[in-house]
């Protein structure tokens, strides 16, 4: 299968040091709010990182490229044994609002206790933005037609909230290089 050129769009997303062949590209339409991401697309890539530990630095290198974050969801753990690594991400932005009774129940919190300010910092925008990695051995990536690009990358970079507004990035971790700061 012929591979695709990556597409300037995207070029400063991806980290640099590593060789890319890009199976399918989408772009989507962008969302209509103020501080909406310029490019929404879907992209189905692999890569030359040949084991977990690469994988997981692509992983980090692109957050930090797109400063976005991925949390892991729930069941990626490696089942297959022709998988070296396999994680299945969504955005940390992910999870669905709570109504105020599921809040109040959860904190066991009096209802006149509850402000209004304590809802205005809710991270929770049901974002649809997924990561997937997986790493295959040489041997098995080789049936792909991809014998020296053993990790497929399959992300679809769809976020509903403006990623590079300050209430957004006040919700990613903190690096370490900070942290040994203080």
């Amino acid at each position: 299968m012929p591979s695709q050129p990556i597409p300037t769009s995207i070029e400063h997303l991806l980290p640099g040091e590593y060789d890319y062949i890009i199976e399918c590209y989408r772009e989507h339409e962008s969302e209509p709010f103020l501080g909406a991401e310029t490019i929404y697309f879907t992209l189905h890539a692999w890569t030359n990182a040949n084991c977990e530990t690469e994988a997981v630095k692509w992983i980090n290198d692109f957050e930090e490229a797109s400063k976005t974050t991925y949390r892991i969801s729930a069941g990626s753990q490696t089942t297959r044994q022709q998988l070296l690594f396999n994680t299945v991400r969504h955005c940390h932005h992910y999870r669905k609002k709570r109504t105020l009774s599921q809040t109040l129940k959860d904190n066991k919190v009096k209802a006149k206790e509850f402000s209004a300010e304590k809802s205005t910092r809710d991270k929770k925008t049901m974002c649809p933005s997924t990561l997937v990695v997986r790493v295959y051995p040489l041997g098995v990536s080789r049936v792909f037609g991809h014998p020296k690009h053993p990790c497929l990358i399959e992300l679809q970079y769809i976020h509903n909230y403006p990623i590079h507004s300050g209430h957004a990035l006040s919700f990613r971790p903190v690096k370490e290089s900070v942290r040994m700061r203080t």
